[in-house]
């Protein structure tokens, strides 16, 4: 019976987005590991400054741990960093031929302890390839099994049921990008993955998987040349595995001999919610094109997390906003959030206002007589009569690593979530995508 791969090209480009949308032209990051990654001490990173035509171009790097700076960068076009210390990263890019540009950031932690939690499952997993097939030293295949419960019609009873998944790769770029489910092993296919790869005057073997949510990764060892005993992260796939859902995974080094070595085994990422109920604080704008002098809402979305904040018996509530010079804050509507509670609610704004932070606390008391929201707060703007057509004004979810700019918000700017015994509750998510608003029509 024939049976079908497919061969990938292994590509480094892990985070392709602009960075910084107001600045002209726009630069992207290019790197082999993901923004906000943590990784293993002794992880080679690479990276490097592109163009909006995907070219890389010559960049001086600055390298800060935990605030500090730790090393710089001549010009270059490829960057590589020797993360050998634990600590939080910040590598600041700077285009060497516009020297107005800005600079693009890009951060990372180096971090043992993370490794090793997620070694025994959580939102993401660390895959260990069986010796039974590494030691064969040469190249892998590997497929995806995704297992569900069916019920059957007229009966109380369940069934599982086994799912191939197929991995797509859409646009072409190396890096797949989206999951098939399929009826037969012939359209299933495997991902062929090198045993062996030399790069950077080094030789890797594969050696782990990573998996999270929204990707999966390889991870190659050093074993001989200038970078051994360093692991060396490639980006596989820009889909990865739903929380709480049993999947599993098959590597042979051999998908046409059925008594080749391989190596079955099931995992799940774990969490206290899943893919679709998670307790996520994002923003959202009722519009993304406004005129200057006129008015515009932006949300606090939370749809989730009055459920996850009631089963945890979380009783304060603390975020930080940020916000373009050019829009001004008029005011800000709290509804009522947390059912059979009574709500409390205030807010600091900076001198200078470009940051807010909101506090919302929770008791035992008459709850509101209007009905329940789903937004923790809807903040409303002006925009400035200074701004002209063309400007991106951005409002933002604080998160500030390395409290180096303190000054520029009224309080600690980071989430707070407490309960009822004032001890802080995690699990809570907050995305920092920022809302990005343009400015058109008549200045």
């Amino acid at each position: 019976m024939k049976k079908w791969f497919v061969i990938v090209p292994i590509v480094l480009l892990l985070l392709f987005g602009c960075v910084h949308p107001k600045l002209k032209p726009c630069y992207y990051i290019s790197a082999n590991i993901g923004e906000g990654s943590a990784v293993p001490p002794k992880t080679l990173v690479v990276i490097s400054l592109k163009d909006e035509a995907g070219n890389t171009v010559e960049s001086q790097l600055e390298l800060y741990r935990d605030g500090e700076l730790v090393e710089t960068f001549e010009n270059g076009t490829e960057h590589k960093i020797l993360a050998d210390e634990e600590g939080k990263y910040t590598v600041k890019l700077t285009p060497s031929n516009k020297t107005d540009s800005g600079s693009y950031e890009f951060n990372f932690k180096v971090t043992n302890l993370e490794r090793e939690i997620y070694q025994s499952g959580g939102t993401h997993y660390l895959d260990v390839i069986s010796q039974n097939v590494t030691s064969q030293a040469v190249d892998i295949f590997i497929r995806f099994y995704k297992y569900s419960s069916e019920e059957l019609e007229d009966t109380n009873e369940t069934i599982d049921k086994r799912i191939r998944l197929k991995l797509v790769d859409t646009d072409g770029d190396g890096v797949y990008d989206k999951w098939e489910e399929v009826e037969t092993s012939e359209e299933q296919g495997w991902v062929y993955i090198p045993y062996e790869l030399d790069y950077y005057s080094t030789t890797w073997e594969i050696y782990e998987l990573w998996y999270s949510e929204n990707s999966i990764d390889l991870i190659y060892w050093g074993v001989s040349g200038y970078y051994k005993d360093y692991v060396l992260f490639l980006h596989l796939a820009s889909v990865g595995f739903e929380l709480n859902v049993p999947y599993a995974r098959y590597i042979t080094v051999n998908p046409n001999d059925y008594n080749a070595p391989y190596d079955y085994g099931m995992f799940q990422l774990r969490e206290r919610y899943d893919s679709d109920n998670k307790p996520e604080f994002k923003l959202a704008a009722n519009e993304t094109t406004v005129k200057p002098s006129s008015e515009v809402l932006v949300r606090i979305e939370a749809p989730n997390v009055p459920r996850f904040a009631d089963l945890y018996d979380v009783r304060f509530m603390q975020l930080t906003v940020t916000y373009d010079e050019k829009l001004k804050l008029k005011d800000i509507i709290f509804g009522n959030f947390m059912k059979d509670l009574k709500d409390f609610y205030a807010y600091k704004s900076t001198e200078n206002g470009t940051s807010v932070a909101l506090y919302r606390g929770f008791v035992v008391g008459e709850d509101e007589t209007e009905e329940a929201t789903t937004n923790f707060a809807t903040l409303i703007f002006e925009v400035s009569e200074d701004a002209t057509v063309g400007d991106t004004l951005s409002v933002e979810l604080v998160y500030e690593g390395w409290w180096d700019s303190y000054g520029s918000y009224p309080d600690l700017p980071n989430p707070v979530f407490k309960d009822k015994e004032n001890a802080n509750v995690d699990g809570f998510i907050v995305n920092h995508e920022p809302v990005v608003i343009e400015v058109g029509g008549d200045e």
